[in-house]
């Protein structure tokens, strides 16, 4: 009788199992990544995305935008992270509602310290390293 054939297991599952190699432990990286993008996806759709860049227009502030659509800030910015439509939408927005465009300050350090929250008034504020 001819010896069965050792069973080859994909990486993910031998993760599962306890493998820890690199190849076992990039597959479930990849895994898990594409699960939570999915489920970010389900939480933050479409139209949720459009209402909050509806409250950000109204309020300025990523908080606040967040809570009032139901969400955290924390799966915005992580939203953000990731997808380069959103972060350039919500970039967009908050140049275009910049608080420091009261005082003529934005795009300077001054106009981070005044409420201004755009990419410019960021990047101003927070020196290269």
């Amino acid at each position: 009788m001819p010896t069965p054939k050792p069973a080859t297991y994909a990486d993910v599952s031998r993760y599962r199992a306890g493998a820890r190699d690199q190849a076992a432990r990039l597959a479930h990286t990849a895994q898990s990544r594409t699960w939570r993008r999915e489920l970010a996806e389900v939480l933050l759709d479409e139209g949720d995305r459009e209402a909050f860049l509806r409250m950000l227009e109204a309020t300025a502030d990523i908080v606040a935008a967040a809570e009032q659509i139901g969400v955290t800030a924390g799966q915005i910015y992580g939203r953000m992270r990731w997808d380069a439509p959103f972060r350039d939408a919500v970039d967009e927005m908050l140049a275009k509602v910049c608080r420091a465009k009261k005082f003529d300050r934005c795009g300077s350090a001054v106009g981070y310290k005044r409420g201004g929250r755009c990419r410019a008034c960021k990047t101003a504020h927070h020196s290269p390293r």
